[in-house]
């Protein structure tokens, strides 16, 4: 399979002769044999001489064309070098990547993840076990040494290297790794700890004191800058933020002090299911989809899944931002919106794009989401507690998948 897609299929067809339109205006299109206006072919333009000509085939039949390509493997394999070329010039990354490196790699990991040791769907799109390719370190490009293949469930993103993030606020990343995929087996395993679990959810259900912040008739110095009402610091305009409703009227906090703040708030469990919610009710909006989601009902779900993820049981992380299993709020069914029956909490390396319901061209056979079912595949069912298991609980009914001889059919 390898040796066959190193060889790159040459056309056999002789060249045809310059095309010309029907007495409509209508031209022929080569693979479908129809005769159709030229809004339905392609305009290519000739590298010597500049000269505009309309493609052999249709839009539609090279559109079925590429489809059928990208299911081989060497398709697929340019495929993932193509998107890397896209990403590396977005980030001014350097990629080296060839399609003989993809096929190298599949050989070297005998077809299997690099981290999981899941075998991949090397050709079918939108399918379980996708085959993806991984950066070991984002701070690089795309080469050799610094890429594997992994199953699309595994290339989770990295948001400790987001703008503004600080070095020494890192503990931990969403990105899977082989030693990440080990420690499930021990962090599955841990006894979390329901007395301060508790104790958490009490204090986040309780509206934080604030104390008043608005100054009145606040007016700089003779130098022009305002006063910080927290770090008591004269500093200039530049340095604060405009209230909306008020033109011409800085806030009695800098943006510093601001963003010291609301760091610290976010490292709080309210502040932290404060922030899934907004974020959710951003996606929510730009969607046009249903939020019916209140800060008591996030609270009632970490309760019910005794502080774990809904999937895998790993035990939750919520007062530290950038650490290995953060919490992270998870649509069980993403075509429909967040609501309480269709909203679970796992861990963010869990919460996988689902490419398959948006971007999907044709039939969608599986998809990146994570399941309980994929978890039971991976690590087995040690570890899930009895609140994540499907006689507990209705919504493991809709994300259900049966996996025989190493394959998901859904």
């Amino acid at each position: 399979m390898i040796e066959e897609a190193r060889n790159r299929r040459r056309c056999q067809q002789p060249r045809a002769a310059r095309r010309t339109p029907n007495s409509a205006g209508q031209w022929l299109c080569g693979s479908c044999g129809q005769h159709l206006p030229v809004e339905d072919f392609r305009l290519v333009t000739s590298k010597p001489d500049g000269r505009k000509y309309t493609c052999s085939a249709c839009k539609d039949c090279e559109r079925l064309q590429a489809m059928t390509y990208h299911r081989t493997l060497r398709g697929n394999a340019g495929r993932l070098v193509a998107a890397a070329n896209y990403r590396s010039k977005k980030r001014d990354h350097k990629n080296t990547l060839t399609t003989d490196d993809i096929l190298d790699m599949i050989w070297d990991q005998k077809g299997c993840c690099a981290y999981s040791g899941v075998v991949m769907q090397m050709c079918i799109p939108n399918s379980h076990w996708r085959m993806s390719l991984e950066r070991k370190d984002n701070s690089r490009g795309y080469d050799i040494l610094n890429c594997v293949l992994v199953a699309a469930e595994f290339n989770s993103s990295d948001y400790s290297r987001s703008l503004g993030v600080k070095a020494n606020e890192v503990f931990g990343t969403a990105q899977w790794s082989a030693e990440k995929v080990s420690a499930v087996f021990e962090a599955r395993r841990s006894i979390a700890d329901v007395r301060q679990l508790s104790r958490d959810i009490a204090q986040a259900r309780m509206v934080p004191e604030r104390l008043a912040r608005r100054a009145s008739n606040r007016k700089p110095d003779c130098e022009g800058h305002f006063l910080c009402g927290r770090c008591g610091i004269h500093k200039h305009s530049d340095s604060f933020y405009l209230y909306a409703a008020r033109s011409n009227s800085t806030q009695s906090y800098c943006k510093e002090c601001i963003c010291d703040l609301s760091r610290k708030r976010r490292e709080t469990l309210r502040g932290h299911v404060v922030t899934l919610m907004s974020s959710a009710r951003g996606r929510s909006k730009s969607a046009n989809m249903t939020f019916a989601l209140q800060l008591d009902d996030l609270l009632d779900m970490l309760h019910f899944q005794g502080g774990g993820c809904f999937y895998s049981g790993v035990p939750l992380q919520y007062k530290v931002r950038h650490t290995d299993w953060r919490m992270s709020l998870e649509r069980v069914n993403n075509s429909a919106g967040y609501t309480r029956d269709n909203c679970v909490l796992i861990a963010v390396e869990f919460n996988t794009g689902d490419f398959s319901r948006n971007s999907s061209k044709g039939t969608v056979f599986g998809t990146a989401q994570w399941s309980q079912a994929k978890v039971m595949h991976v690590w087995g069912k040690g570890g899930l507690s009895k609140t994540c298991s499907s006689d507990t609980h209705p919504l493991d009914q809709k994300v259900h998948v049966v996996f025989r001889l190493g394959k998901c059919h859904a």
